[in-house]
């Protein structure tokens, strides 16, 4: 308690100096109280009674401080325990939650590519429809070409082979 100031009377006092007044004054306060027993001893054995009740007093407050702060530490120390036990709980369940999430998360991944795969491969068969149809179209132009062709040829003979029976018949006549 050397060095430490307290407030005494709206000034800092030293506890040093204040120990070796309170002593002071209690050695004075001896002297004073053999003095007053040699002349009254029922006053002095009052003030004895006093001191000793205001000692325990003090001594009991001091007693119900601590336990009061010992309390105070144990409610502290349980509740500390509990909030611990929430906080592993709660980080195992974290711990659980961020599992299930990478999971779903390669779950969903997979799934997408499985949906671009199928996007592509739908592409894929949507060009290759259209490259038949285009083939088609062209196949059947083709043919109703060679169709017209075989018609005006088949008609260009029919034309010649009746100018020719024309011919003939008029070579008949």
């Amino acid at each position: 308690m050397d060095g430490l100031k307290t407030k005494k009377s709206g000034m800092l006092i030293s506890t040093s100096d204040n120990v070796s007044n309170t002593d002071s004054k209690k050695s004075l306060s001896r002297v004073k109280h053999t003095k007053l027993a040699l002349i009254d001893s029922k006053i002095a054995k009052r003030i004895l009674a006093k001191r000793k009740f205001f000692a325990r007093l003090r001594e009991m407050k001091y007693n119900n401080y601590l336990s009061n702060l010992e309390k105070k530490v144990q409610a502290l120390q349980t509740k500390a325990a509990s909030i611990s036990a929430q906080k592993s709980i709660l980080q195992r369940s974290a711990e659980k939650i961020a599992a299930e999430n990478n999971v779903l998360r390669l779950i969903l991944e997979s799934k997408q590519q499985y949906v671009y795969s199928q996007m592509e491969k739908i592409q894929q068969l949507k060009g290759e429809i259209l490259q038949q149809y285009y083939d088609n179209n062209e196949t059947l132009k083709k043919e109703e070409e060679e169709e017209e062709e075989k018609e005006e040829e088949e008609e260009d003979q029919e034309n010649e082979e009746e100018e020719d029976k024309e011919e003939e018949e008029e070579e008949d006549k």
